[in-house]
């Protein structure tokens, strides 16, 4: 996004309130939801937001997610028929989650080996250069 976090947060929270209220207008009863959020001062809030809706709220951190980033789901189950009234803004527990490699771990490899992309650019915008540096 823009690279200056808070106004990250505020866009993605943006973001992830219109997908609730679209996936409230769509789901059915008993419907589930999952949804990328960041970590941040107002995450409460956020899960707070979705606690009105669902039956069971959790923030899900992925094992293959870099420790020091702020990314995290947010996994709502069992929406209920009306929305719960005044739902307290409490702290809440982030859970790691996945059998992924973690993405902080160092790994010892066997031998280096770069690999070529599997379909190259279409038109890159960089051909002209290429093509130059070629030709000398």
């Amino acid at each position: 996004m823009t690279g200056i976090h808070d106004v990250d947060e505020y866009f993605q929270y943006q973001l992830v309130s219109k997908a609730l209220e679209i996936s409230l207008k769509i789901s059915k009863i008993g419907g589930s939801f999952i949804g990328k959020i960041f970590r941040g001062k107002y995450t409460k809030y956020v899960v707070s937001m979705f606690k009105k809706h669902y039956e069971e709220v959790r923030v899900l951190k992925p094992k293959a997610s870099r420790h020091n980033s702020i990314e995290c789901f947010i996994y709502c189950k069992g929406k209920y028929e009306h929305q719960r009234d005044c739902f307290p803004v409490e702290d809440f527990e982030v859970i790691g989650c996945g059998d992924g490699p973690d993405s902080d771990m160092t790994r010892n490899l066997v031998e280096k080996m770069t690999l070529k992309p599997l379909t190259q650019p279409i038109n890159p915008p960089y051909k002209d250069s290429i093509d130059k540096r070629r030709a000398n």
